[in-house]
């Protein structure tokens, strides 16, 4: 039998890791519920970015957000161990078999969201990463635990799911299971998306996407510099090809770079990259230098701008000419001008037919949105 000390020791690991993965977990819920509104609480680049994560097409499941599955995972390991706590040491190998099945499905978890992270979204979430963090460590300490009982702990699982109506140790976190895919989504209703204010929004024909005659139009105020104009930008382009021939999209510069933007914060580049922008859909070629931009959008000196010209065969003298004109920079005033009066704060900020949209970021609430203007 494991010494009594030990199994103590193991478990204020576990309780402290719980703890933490609840903690963790209900930040990154109250992020994902934040529809934008906390988007710098870790948005220190475009690979270093809470928002890439919290608002792509997987951060739910059945319409729940998966922090609170984490809540939920992290609060029933909490009461497993605290059981295993009030127990006598010799009554204490089920929790611990239980505690150890668990580890195995947030390593499993921890396995598959990092992978997602690294290589679809290519971006890091430091929250997320420390719930990773936890997750390997409990792995490690229920592993360790179970090392020291030294008995196989699948038997005890077998013989639970034989007997699953009268084993509180599966119906419990079954029956939560239950409550978060029902109750979750009407506990957290979707708040109406669009503004009742209709404005005017000018157009701007050469940096569109879509046929003139679409019912519905879509303007986005972005900046080349903001990591979330990046996503946001591809579920637009998305949607468009998607729905082609209702859907069109317009792009407003509003530059978050104070060089041009009296309001504009940190983005060195933006105003710059703008100026590129512009110059480029003189020349039809708007869409595909804005992928170039956001494609390094952390580091855009002019010698990049010039050298993303060149890579998509623009002519040279009339990209340098058009740069050193103040045409450029009027135009992107005028965005800018127009993103103050309609009282824009941040970007992206998106107007459909001049409605402001202010539900959460995600593909499938644009797309709603988008599907009842």
């Amino acid at each position: 039998m494991i010494a009594p000390a030990t199994t103590k020791k193991n478990i204020r690991w576990i309780l402290a890791l719980s703890a933490v993965g609840i903690l963790d977990s209900i930040w990154l819920l109250v992020l994902h519920l934040s529809t934008g509104s906390l988007s710098n609480a870790c948005a220190v680049s475009s690979f270093i970015n809470c928002d890439l994560l919290h608002f792509s097409a997987y951060s739910e499941v059945l319409s729940v957000p998966v922090p609170a599955f984490s809540i939920i995972f992290y609060s029933w390991m909490l009461t497993v161990v605290l059981a295993a706590w009030k127990r006598a040491e010799a009554d204490a190998t089920r929790p611990a078999a239980y505690l150890r099945l668990m580890s195995w499905g947030g390593l499993f978890v921890t396995v598959y969201f990092a992978s997602l992270s690294a290589f679809v979204l290519k971006a890091i979430c430091p929250f997320c990463t420390l719930l990773y963090a936890v997750n390997i460590a409990l792995w490690i300490v229920t592993w360790r635990w179970m090392k020291g009982i030294g008995q196989p702990w699948g038997h005890l699982v077998r013989y639970d799911l034989r007997r699953a109506h009268k084993s509180p140790w599966l119906w419990i976190p079954g029956a939560a299971f239950l409550f978060v895919i029902i109750a979750l989504p009407r506990l957290f209703p979707k708040p109406s998306l669009l503004s009742e204010e209709q404005h005017s929004i000018a157009s701007e024909d050469r940096r569109s996407l879509g046929l003139k005659e679409s019912p519905i139009t879509v303007v986005e105020f972005a900046d080349f510099q903001c990591p979330f104009c990046k996503v946001v930008g591809e579920f637009l382009r998305q949607l468009e090809s998607e729905m082609r021939g209702r859907v069109r999209l317009v792009y407003k510069f509003f530059p978050l770079d104070k060089s041009c933007n009296p309001s504009g914060g940190m983005h060195l580049y933006a105003c710059h990259a703008a100026f590129a922008a512009f110059c480029a859909s003189l020349q039809d070629r708007f869409w595909e230098y804005s992928e170039l931009l956001f494609s390094k959008q952390e580091d855009l000196p002019d010698r990049q701008l010039y050298a993303f010209a060149k890579e998509l065969g623009l002519d040279l003298s009339k990209f340098d000419r058009c740069m050193n004109d103040d045409l450029s920079r009027k135009e992107i005033r005028k965005d800018i001008q127009e993103g103050h009066q309609l009282k824009i704060r941040g970007t992206p900020a998106l107007f459909i037919n001049g409605k402001l949209y202010s539900g959460p970021p995600t593909l499938d609430a644009i797309r709603q949105a988008i599907s009842n203007p």
